[in-house]
């Protein structure tokens, strides 16, 4: 079980290296796999499944649990432990963990062409909502600092 436990977080680990820039000196930590966790129910399946992704979350929590972890990490333990009370995981567990591990492995390309996608559809409108405030903020002040950071901020302030 501990050996397909850790196939299951080596694949998440993959989905999230080759969908989104992974930084070699960055960890994966709890919250990364949460998010992909639920970017992996959104992708396989046409219906949510508690027990799936409960099932999910159990891989993690014992993996993460033997980690060292911040404090901020360790606080999305919690979370977890919250999500798998009164789960009894154990006889789902073993019906679907190897099933689940070939779904996962067949479709890893799938899901990280989903990611990628939608990182690219997010970048596009933050590049696009940048280019509408510039504009505004030109034709309503002589002075244009761009800083994406604060534009919307200051273009909020105009609108004022």
């Amino acid at each position: 079980m501990k050996k397909h436990r850790s196939e299951i977080i080596n694949l998440t680990k993959n989905i999230i290296i080759e969908s989104i820039e992974f930084k070699e000196n960055q960890e994966y930590n709890p919250e990364m796999y949460y998010l992909v966790s639920l970017y992996i129910m959104e992708t396989l399946f046409d219906f949510y499944s508690d027990d799936i992704f409960k099932f999910l979350l159990y891989n993690g929590y014992h993996y993460f649990k033997e980690q060292s972890l911040s404090d901020e990490d360790k606080s999305y333990l919690m979370i977890f432990e919250k999500e798998l009370k009164n789960w009894n995981g154990d006889a789902v567990y073993l019906e679907i963990e190897r099933i689940f591990l070939d779904l996962l492995t067949n479709e890893k390309k799938r899901i990280v062409e989903k990611i990628k996608k939608e990182r690219l559809k997010s970048n596009r409108i933050d590049e696009q909502i940048n280019i509408m405030a510039v504009r505004i903020k030109e034709k309503y002040t002589s002075y244009v600092k761009i800083n994406s950071d604060t534009l919307l901020d200051e273009l909020f302030d105009l609108l004022d």
